[in-house]
Protein backbone atom coordinates (compact mmCIF):
# COMPACT_ATOMS: atom_id res chain seq x y z
CA UNK A 1 0.00 0.00 0.00
CA UNK A 2 2.74 2.34 0.61
CA UNK A 3 4.50 1.50 -2.20
CA UNK A 4 1.44 2.15 -4.71
CA UNK A 5 1.14 5.71 -2.52
CA UNK A 6 4.99 6.39 -3.37
CA UNK A 7 4.80 5.89 -7.07
CA UNK A 8 1.44 7.58 -7.28
CA UNK A 9 3.33 10.61 -5.13
CA UNK A 10 6.13 10.26 -8.25
CA UNK A 11 3.79 10.35 -10.44
CA UNK A 12 1.98 13.24 -9.61
CA UNK A 13 5.18 15.44 -9.04
CA UNK A 14 6.43 14.28 -12.41
CA UNK A 15 3.40 15.44 -13.60
CA UNK A 16 3.55 19.01 -12.18
CA UNK A 17 6.98 19.51 -12.97
CA UNK A 18 6.01 18.91 -16.91
CA UNK A 19 3.10 21.29 -16.64
CA UNK A 20 5.46 24.07 -15.32
CA UNK A 21 7.99 23.03 -17.67
CA UNK A 22 5.73 22.87 -20.82
CA UNK A 23 6.33 19.25 -21.47
CA UNK A 24 4.45 18.56 -24.43
CA UNK A 25 3.57 21.68 -25.47
CA UNK A 26 5.27 23.60 -28.61
CA UNK A 27 7.90 26.21 -28.22
CA UNK A 28 6.49 29.37 -27.92
CA UNK A 29 6.29 31.94 -31.02
CA UNK A 30 5.27 35.32 -31.72
CA UNK A 31 1.93 35.61 -32.88
CA UNK A 32 1.91 36.33 -36.42
CA UNK A 33 -1.17 38.45 -38.31
CA UNK A 34 -2.23 34.77 -39.57
CA UNK A 35 -2.11 32.50 -36.56
CA UNK A 36 -4.07 35.27 -34.62
CA UNK A 37 -6.81 35.59 -37.01
CA UNK A 38 -6.46 33.23 -40.31
CA UNK A 39 -9.24 34.56 -42.21
CA UNK A 40 -7.83 38.26 -41.95
CA UNK A 41 -5.89 39.42 -45.48
CA UNK A 42 -1.91 39.87 -45.44
CA UNK A 43 -0.17 42.97 -47.23
CA UNK A 44 3.10 44.18 -47.12
CA UNK A 45 2.92 46.49 -48.95
CA UNK A 46 3.63 49.89 -47.70
CA UNK A 47 6.80 51.99 -45.85
CA UNK A 48 8.30 50.33 -43.01
CA UNK A 49 10.98 51.71 -41.28
CA UNK A 50 13.04 50.42 -37.80
CA UNK A 51 14.25 53.79 -36.24
CA UNK A 52 17.39 51.65 -33.61
CA UNK A 53 18.91 50.53 -37.13
CA UNK A 54 18.13 53.42 -39.48
CA UNK A 55 16.95 50.56 -41.82
CA UNK A 56 13.72 51.06 -44.66
CA UNK A 57 11.67 49.07 -46.25
CA UNK A 58 9.32 49.89 -49.54
CA UNK A 59 7.20 46.97 -50.44
CA UNK A 60 4.97 46.34 -52.92
CA UNK A 61 2.66 42.85 -53.44
CA UNK A 62 0.77 42.12 -56.06
CA UNK A 63 -0.80 38.84 -55.48
CA UNK A 64 1.75 36.67 -54.59
CA UNK A 65 4.36 38.58 -55.51
CA UNK A 66 6.51 41.01 -53.35
CA UNK A 67 9.20 43.21 -54.25
CA UNK A 68 10.46 46.84 -53.20
CA UNK A 69 14.00 48.36 -52.17
CA UNK A 70 15.57 48.98 -48.82
CA UNK A 71 17.73 52.26 -47.09
CA UNK A 72 19.83 51.81 -44.49
CA UNK A 73 21.86 54.45 -43.23
CA UNK A 74 25.04 53.24 -41.48
CA UNK A 75 28.53 54.96 -39.63
CA UNK A 76 26.79 58.33 -38.89
CA UNK A 77 25.66 58.26 -42.50
CA UNK A 78 28.96 57.61 -43.96
CA UNK A 79 27.63 54.28 -45.67
CA UNK A 80 23.97 54.71 -47.54
CA UNK A 81 22.89 51.00 -48.85
CA UNK A 82 20.61 51.95 -50.92
CA UNK A 83 19.06 50.11 -54.48
CA UNK A 84 16.07 50.29 -56.22
CA UNK A 85 14.01 46.99 -57.07
CA UNK A 86 16.67 45.05 -54.52
CA UNK A 87 13.73 42.84 -52.90
CA UNK A 88 11.97 40.69 -55.00
CA UNK A 89 9.90 37.09 -53.39
CA UNK A 90 7.13 35.11 -52.64
CA UNK A 91 4.44 35.42 -50.12
CA UNK A 92 3.21 32.22 -48.49
CA UNK A 93 0.56 32.79 -45.88
CA UNK A 94 2.27 35.12 -43.23
CA UNK A 95 5.84 35.02 -44.75
CA UNK A 96 7.62 36.34 -47.34
CA UNK A 97 10.95 34.87 -48.94
CA UNK A 98 12.94 37.14 -50.46
CA UNK A 99 16.03 37.85 -52.11
CA UNK A 100 17.82 41.36 -51.58
CA UNK A 101 20.62 43.09 -53.06
CA UNK A 102 22.82 45.29 -51.19
CA UNK A 103 24.47 48.11 -53.56
CA UNK A 104 28.20 47.15 -51.99
CA UNK A 105 28.29 43.56 -52.48
CA UNK A 106 28.12 41.86 -55.96
CA UNK A 107 25.87 38.54 -55.23
CA UNK A 108 22.36 38.60 -53.55
CA UNK A 109 21.80 37.64 -50.17
CA UNK A 110 18.13 35.85 -49.11
CA UNK A 111 15.95 36.89 -46.46
CA UNK A 112 12.76 36.04 -44.41
CA UNK A 113 9.90 39.02 -43.81
CA UNK A 114 7.21 37.81 -41.40
CA UNK A 115 4.33 39.88 -41.01
CA UNK A 116 3.49 40.17 -37.09
CA UNK A 117 0.43 42.12 -37.27
CA UNK A 118 -1.10 44.84 -39.61
CA UNK A 119 1.77 47.56 -38.48
CA UNK A 120 4.57 45.30 -37.81
CA UNK A 121 6.74 43.18 -39.81
CA UNK A 122 9.95 41.22 -38.79
CA UNK A 123 12.86 41.44 -40.57
CA UNK A 124 15.50 38.42 -40.52
CA UNK A 125 18.88 37.65 -43.00
CA UNK A 126 18.80 33.72 -44.16
CA UNK A 127 21.41 34.01 -46.27
CA UNK A 128 24.09 36.60 -45.98
CA UNK A 129 25.93 38.03 -49.34
CA UNK A 130 29.40 37.58 -49.71
CA UNK A 131 31.78 40.91 -49.53
CA UNK A 132 30.39 44.28 -47.89
CA UNK A 133 26.70 45.02 -46.91
CA UNK A 134 24.66 47.19 -44.13
CA UNK A 135 21.62 45.51 -43.93
CA UNK A 136 20.69 44.35 -39.94
CA UNK A 137 20.65 40.78 -39.56
CA UNK A 138 17.26 41.12 -37.65
CA UNK A 139 15.07 43.93 -37.32
CA UNK A 140 11.37 44.55 -36.14
CA UNK A 141 10.07 47.37 -38.61
CA UNK A 142 6.67 49.68 -38.26
CA UNK A 143 4.79 50.88 -40.88
CA UNK A 144 4.34 54.54 -41.97
CA UNK A 145 2.65 55.32 -44.57
CA UNK A 146 1.69 53.42 -47.98
CA UNK A 147 4.78 52.47 -50.06
CA UNK A 148 6.84 55.59 -51.22
CA UNK A 149 7.87 53.96 -54.63
CA UNK A 150 5.55 51.38 -55.75
CA UNK A 151 6.46 49.25 -58.04
CA UNK A 152 5.37 50.10 -61.44
CA UNK A 153 4.18 46.19 -62.04
CA UNK A 154 2.20 46.39 -59.26
CA UNK A 155 0.07 49.47 -59.30
CA UNK A 156 0.87 50.78 -63.01
CA UNK A 157 -2.87 51.74 -63.63
CA UNK A 158 -2.57 54.14 -60.72
CA UNK A 159 0.04 55.63 -61.74
CA UNK A 160 2.03 58.13 -63.62
CA UNK A 161 5.63 58.65 -64.95
CA UNK A 162 8.69 61.23 -64.88
CA UNK A 163 10.22 61.07 -67.49
CA UNK A 164 13.64 63.63 -68.64
CA UNK A 165 17.27 64.40 -69.05
CA UNK A 166 19.96 64.87 -65.46
CA UNK A 167 23.06 66.87 -66.35
CA UNK A 168 25.54 68.76 -64.89
CA UNK A 169 26.80 72.37 -66.49
CA UNK A 170 28.79 70.25 -69.44
CA UNK A 171 29.56 66.97 -69.68
CA UNK A 172 30.38 63.90 -68.54
CA UNK A 173 27.53 63.47 -66.27
CA UNK A 174 28.83 61.36 -62.97
CA UNK A 175 26.03 58.97 -61.73
CA UNK A 176 23.20 60.91 -60.31
CA UNK A 177 20.21 60.37 -58.19
CA UNK A 178 16.93 61.98 -59.03
CA UNK A 179 14.33 62.79 -56.69
CA UNK A 180 10.36 63.12 -57.36
CA UNK A 181 9.17 64.75 -53.92
CA UNK A 182 4.90 65.84 -53.77
CA UNK A 183 5.23 68.62 -50.64
CA UNK A 184 1.47 68.08 -50.12
CA UNK A 185 0.81 64.92 -49.62
CA UNK A 186 4.46 63.86 -49.03
CA UNK A 187 4.61 61.15 -51.99
CA UNK A 188 8.21 60.47 -53.18
CA UNK A 189 10.11 58.65 -55.71
CA UNK A 190 13.87 58.17 -56.92
CA UNK A 191 15.63 57.05 -59.83
CA UNK A 192 19.47 56.77 -60.04
CA UNK A 193 21.26 56.87 -63.22
CA UNK A 194 24.35 55.85 -64.37
CA UNK A 195 27.82 58.04 -65.62
CA UNK A 196 27.71 58.67 -68.92
CA UNK A 197 29.84 61.16 -71.41
CA UNK A 198 26.30 62.95 -72.27
CA UNK A 199 23.14 63.98 -70.16
CA UNK A 200 21.56 61.19 -68.49
CA UNK A 201 17.81 60.07 -68.69
CA UNK A 202 15.58 58.84 -65.90
CA UNK A 203 12.44 57.74 -65.25
CA UNK A 204 10.37 57.63 -62.11
CA UNK A 205 7.42 56.13 -61.60
CA UNK A 206 4.73 58.33 -59.21
CA UNK A 207 1.06 58.22 -57.60
CA UNK A 208 -1.08 61.41 -58.88
CA UNK A 209 0.17 64.85 -57.79
CA UNK A 210 2.28 67.36 -58.19
CA UNK A 211 5.49 67.16 -57.70
CA UNK A 212 9.11 68.70 -57.33
CA UNK A 213 12.27 66.98 -58.79
CA UNK A 214 15.80 67.68 -57.62
CA UNK A 215 18.69 65.75 -57.13
CA UNK A 216 22.54 65.77 -56.86
CA UNK A 217 25.65 63.82 -57.90
CA UNK A 218 25.60 60.68 -56.45
CA UNK A 219 28.98 60.64 -54.60
CA UNK A 220 29.18 64.56 -53.80
CA UNK A 221 26.46 65.84 -51.81
CA UNK A 222 27.18 69.06 -52.59
CA UNK A 223 26.59 69.68 -56.11
CA UNK A 224 22.92 69.48 -56.53
CA UNK A 225 20.49 69.60 -59.75
CA UNK A 226 16.66 70.87 -60.01
CA UNK A 227 13.71 71.35 -62.27
CA UNK A 228 13.00 74.80 -62.99
CA UNK A 229 11.44 77.10 -65.04
CA UNK A 230 13.01 80.65 -64.03
CA UNK A 231 16.24 79.46 -62.52
CA UNK A 232 15.07 81.09 -59.28
CA UNK A 233 12.91 78.12 -58.00
CA UNK A 234 12.23 74.85 -58.52
CA UNK A 235 9.12 74.38 -60.98
CA UNK A 236 6.05 72.28 -60.09
CA UNK A 237 5.04 69.41 -62.44
CA UNK A 238 1.34 67.46 -62.22
CA UNK A 239 1.27 63.72 -63.14
CA UNK A 240 -2.54 62.48 -63.45
CA UNK A 241 -2.71 58.30 -63.65
CA UNK A 242 -1.59 56.59 -66.36
CA UNK A 243 -0.03 60.09 -67.83
CA UNK A 244 3.49 60.22 -68.99
CA UNK A 245 4.96 63.67 -68.41
CA UNK A 246 8.34 64.13 -70.48
CA UNK A 247 11.25 66.39 -71.36
CA UNK A 248 12.11 67.25 -68.20
CA UNK A 249 15.35 68.43 -67.96
CA UNK A 250 16.91 68.67 -64.13
CA UNK A 251 20.20 70.60 -64.30
CA UNK A 252 22.17 72.73 -61.89
CA UNK A 253 20.97 76.03 -60.24
CA UNK A 254 22.44 79.52 -62.23
CA UNK A 255 25.08 81.11 -59.21
CA UNK A 256 25.11 84.85 -58.03
CA UNK A 257 26.95 86.71 -55.68
CA UNK A 258 24.23 85.81 -53.13
CA UNK A 259 25.21 81.83 -54.18
CA UNK A 260 22.67 79.48 -55.91
CA UNK A 261 20.20 81.19 -57.26
CA UNK A 262 17.69 77.97 -56.76
CA UNK A 263 17.17 76.15 -53.48
CA UNK A 264 15.84 72.79 -53.21
CA UNK A 265 14.99 70.23 -50.15
CA UNK A 266 16.74 67.27 -48.20
CA UNK A 267 16.19 64.44 -50.11
CA UNK A 268 13.69 62.49 -48.35
CA UNK A 269 15.18 59.12 -47.61
CA UNK A 270 18.48 61.62 -45.68
CA UNK A 271 20.48 61.16 -48.42
CA UNK A 272 21.37 64.58 -49.38
CA UNK A 273 20.71 67.76 -46.99
CA UNK A 274 19.21 70.27 -48.75
CA UNK A 275 20.44 73.54 -49.94
CA UNK A 276 18.63 77.04 -49.25
CA UNK A 277 18.08 79.84 -51.90
CA UNK A 278 19.62 82.82 -51.19
CA UNK A 279 18.17 85.25 -48.75
CA UNK A 280 15.96 88.10 -49.11
CA UNK A 281 18.67 90.49 -47.69
CA UNK A 282 21.28 89.38 -50.29
CA UNK A 283 18.83 89.57 -53.17
CA UNK A 284 18.32 93.34 -52.12
CA UNK A 285 21.56 94.53 -51.49
CA UNK A 286 22.48 93.09 -54.57
CA UNK A 287 20.09 94.72 -56.86
CA UNK A 288 20.37 98.10 -54.63
CA UNK A 289 23.93 98.02 -55.88
CA UNK A 290 23.45 96.88 -59.25
CA UNK A 291 20.87 100.20 -59.72
CA UNK A 292 23.08 101.98 -58.42
CA UNK A 293 26.53 101.01 -60.10
CA UNK A 294 27.38 102.19 -63.44
CA UNK A 295 28.82 98.92 -64.39
CA UNK A 296 27.87 96.55 -67.34
CA UNK A 297 25.19 94.08 -67.19
CA UNK A 298 26.74 90.31 -67.04
CA UNK A 299 25.23 87.47 -68.60
CA UNK A 300 24.60 84.12 -67.79
CA UNK A 301 25.76 81.82 -70.17
CA UNK A 302 23.64 78.45 -70.16
CA UNK A 303 25.27 75.31 -71.98
CA UNK A 304 22.44 73.77 -74.05
CA UNK A 305 22.08 69.89 -72.90
CA UNK A 306 24.91 67.33 -74.41
CA UNK A 307 26.83 70.68 -75.79
CA UNK A 308 30.58 71.30 -74.46
CA UNK A 309 30.84 74.42 -76.00
CA UNK A 310 28.74 77.87 -75.92
CA UNK A 311 28.85 80.31 -78.75
CA UNK A 312 27.33 84.18 -79.00
CA UNK A 313 28.37 87.17 -81.54
CA UNK A 314 27.40 90.38 -81.32
CA UNK A 315 28.83 94.09 -81.63
CA UNK A 316 30.68 96.28 -78.82
CA UNK A 317 30.48 100.14 -78.28
CA UNK A 318 34.22 101.75 -78.45
CA UNK A 319 35.80 101.68 -75.27
CA UNK A 320 32.83 99.46 -74.09
CA UNK A 321 32.75 96.27 -72.03
CA UNK A 322 30.76 93.27 -71.98
CA UNK A 323 30.16 90.87 -69.26
CA UNK A 324 29.77 87.26 -68.71
CA UNK A 325 29.42 84.36 -65.97
CA UNK A 326 28.87 80.99 -65.83
CA UNK A 327 29.65 78.10 -63.51
CA UNK A 328 31.91 75.21 -63.96
CA UNK A 329 33.72 72.24 -61.95
CA UNK A 330 36.79 71.73 -60.39
CA UNK A 331 38.78 69.53 -62.97
CA UNK A 332 37.17 70.82 -66.07
CA UNK A 333 39.11 72.08 -69.06
CA UNK A 334 37.99 75.53 -69.87
CA UNK A 335 38.89 77.13 -73.14
CA UNK A 336 38.18 80.84 -73.99
CA UNK A 337 38.62 81.89 -77.85
CA UNK A 338 37.88 85.50 -78.78
CA UNK A 339 37.70 86.74 -82.57
CA UNK A 340 36.76 90.43 -83.74
CA UNK A 341 36.38 92.05 -87.16
CA UNK A 342 38.01 94.29 -88.11
CA UNK A 343 40.93 93.48 -86.57
CA UNK A 344 43.68 96.48 -85.00
CA UNK A 345 46.01 96.43 -81.97
CA UNK A 346 43.05 98.07 -80.59
CA UNK A 347 40.51 95.66 -80.87
CA UNK A 348 38.72 94.29 -77.92
CA UNK A 349 40.34 91.39 -75.35
CA UNK A 350 39.24 89.02 -72.90
CA UNK A 351 39.85 89.38 -69.19
CA UNK A 352 38.78 86.27 -66.92
CA UNK A 353 38.33 86.20 -63.29
CA UNK A 354 36.38 84.33 -60.17
CA UNK A 355 35.36 88.06 -59.36
CA UNK A 356 36.16 91.85 -59.82
CA UNK A 357 38.64 91.18 -56.93
CA UNK A 358 40.39 87.95 -58.16
CA UNK A 359 42.11 88.22 -61.51
CA UNK A 360 42.82 84.92 -63.43
CA UNK A 361 44.45 85.97 -66.64
CA UNK A 362 46.54 88.82 -65.21
CA UNK A 363 46.66 90.39 -68.72
CA UNK A 364 43.99 91.41 -71.39
CA UNK A 365 44.44 88.24 -74.08
CA UNK A 366 41.81 87.23 -76.60
CA UNK A 367 41.95 82.99 -75.93
CA UNK A 368 43.29 81.37 -72.78
CA UNK A 369 42.83 77.49 -71.76
CA UNK A 370 43.45 75.62 -68.16
CA UNK A 371 42.16 73.08 -66.12
CA UNK A 372 39.87 74.86 -63.31
CA UNK A 373 40.61 74.19 -59.70
CA UNK A 374 37.79 75.49 -58.30
CA UNK A 375 33.68 74.66 -58.98
CA UNK A 376 32.72 78.40 -58.74
CA UNK A 377 31.23 81.40 -61.24
CA UNK A 378 33.70 82.27 -63.49
CA UNK A 379 33.80 85.76 -64.60
CA UNK A 380 34.64 86.75 -68.86
CA UNK A 381 34.86 90.55 -69.32
CA UNK A 382 34.71 91.88 -72.96
CA UNK A 383 36.44 94.98 -72.95
CA UNK A 384 37.55 97.25 -76.28
CA UNK A 385 39.80 100.13 -76.37
CA UNK A 386 39.26 100.97 -79.93
CA UNK A 387 37.52 104.29 -81.12
CA UNK A 388 34.87 102.45 -83.17
CA UNK A 389 31.89 99.23 -82.66
CA UNK A 390 33.55 96.40 -83.36
CA UNK A 391 31.84 93.08 -84.07
CA UNK A 392 32.68 90.02 -82.19
CA UNK A 393 32.45 86.27 -81.96
CA UNK A 394 33.12 84.65 -77.53
CA UNK A 395 33.14 80.81 -77.52
CA UNK A 396 33.34 79.12 -74.48
CA UNK A 397 34.36 74.98 -74.03
CA UNK A 398 34.39 73.22 -71.00
CA UNK A 399 35.95 69.46 -70.99
CA UNK A 400 35.65 66.57 -69.06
Amino acid sequence: MNSKRLILQIIGLTLTFCLLAGCGSPAPVPTAISAANPSAPVDFTGHWEDPASAFSLDLSQNAGQLQGKHVVVAQGGNKIDSLDNSIKGSIQADKATVTFQSSFASDAGTAQITMIDANTIFWKILTPPSGEYYLPAQATLIKKSPASNPAPAATASGTGTITGHVYLVAPPTPQMVVYAVDPTTGAWAFAETQATDSEAPFSITVPPGRYQVFGAVASDSSIGVGYTIDYKTLASITVAANQTVSGINVSPPSQSECGATMGYPASPDGRFTGRPAPSAECIATIQASDSSSTSPQTNRIQFQPNATSWQTSDSIAPNGTIGFVLYALKGQKMTINLTTEPTSSATPYVVFSLSADVIITFAPVTNWSSELSLSHDYYITVMSMSQQTVKYTLSVEILP
